[in-house]
């Protein structure tokens, strides 16, 4: 937020969409949402359509980024856009039918692009004129959260760019707020839980 009142980031603007989330599975041995339950939510026929109707109401004509909760639904999602002749292109770790810097130069260049990809785009990619960033996810960890949505927040002179949008459609601005709200960093970092690690029980070696 400090960031932002001094101009060196964008303001969000957020749209937060209905969907049922209580479908979800969470898998605490893998840290992820398990495919049956993603593929329900948000991998179904119906789904789809409801995504592609939601791009069409809130980022049509905008450079956008959309982050999928796997390969399966990035594919299924690309090829109903596609089918309308959007300017679409995907990349995933199963889904590389591009290649990586063609691809990018490619969304950097064409003023409308739309950018499919699960959990590649999330740090280290800038590209400055994105007004859109599309969470068609849901995800448990703020760091992932904030770095997703920040790939929207920066600056430029490319286009006249006073905010970007925030497209949620997994929930989750109601788990973190907002990407610009400002937070109990002291909580997060320090008010942990601190466990006694016990006695220390070398292990039996022999040479």
């Amino acid at each position: 937020d400090e960031l932002i009142e001094k101009k060196y980031l964008v303001q969000d603007e957020n749209f937060i969409l209905e969907v049922d989330t209580t479908q979800l599975v969470y898998d605490h041995r893998t840290n992820e949402y398990t495919s049956e339950s993603i593929g329900l939510v948000f991998g179904s026929r119906e789904a789809i359509d409801n995504t592609v109707k939601v791009y069409q109401e809130l980022a049509l004509n905008k450079k956008t980024i959309i982050f999928n909760p796997n390969t399966l639904v990035n594919k299924k999602l690309y090829h109903a856009m596609l089918s309308l002749g959007l300017p679409v292109k995907m990349y995933d770790s199963n889904n590389q039918t591009e290649n990586r810097k063609e691809l990018i130069n490619w969304f950097k260049t064409t003023p409308n692009a739309i950018l499919l990809n699960v959990q590649v785009f999330t740090t280290g990619f800038d590209c400055t004129d994105v007004e859109v960033i599309f969470l068609n996810k849901k995800t448990k960890s703020i760091n992932l959260f904030l770095q997703m949505v920040g790939r929207g927040g920066r600056i430029t002179d490319k286009i006249f760019k006073p905010s970007f949008r925030v497209i949620d459609m997994g929930n989750n601005n109601e788990d973190f707020g907002k990407w610009s709200d400002r937070r109990n960093w002291q909580g997060y970092f320090y008010d942990k839980e601190i466990k006694a690690v016990g006695v220390s029980q070398p292990a039996v070696v022999r040479t």
